[in-house]
């Protein structure tokens, strides 16, 4: 009977350095999982300045011209075909290949 109540006290002491390793585990797979949300928070922020970057240096690289003297809405509905039909008359010249606009908008 001793010897069962020493090996009943040994495995309960296993059991308890086992418990205690899982709880360590725990901590350490609840530390990993918060830094690896921090990683995906900061990675889409990443994603979302490199996406900002690209628009501003694409931005920058436009070959933008200002046109001033327009009465405000002889544009009409469509400001692109209003310039693609009223700047090779004012300029007196035909545009081969036609005009490209990426971008066109009225600056109050």
């Amino acid at each position: 009977m001793v010897a069962l109540t020493a090996e009943t006290r040994s495995m309960h002491l296993e059991i308890a350095g086992v418990q205690s390793q899982i709880s360590g585990l725990d901590h350490r797979v609840t530390a990993v999982e918060t830094q690896v949300a921090s990683w995906t928070d900061r990675d889409q922020e990443l994603l979302h300045l490199h996406s900002k970057l690209t628009d501003l240096e694409d931005t920058s690289c436009r070959n933008n011209i200002r046109l001033l003297g327009f009465p405000e809405g002889i544009e009409g509905a469509d400001i692109l075909s209003y310039l693609r039909n009223t700047l090779p008359k004012l300029t007196d010249t035909t545009f081969d290949p036609p005009l490209e606009f990426q971008r066109v908008h009225r600056q109050d």
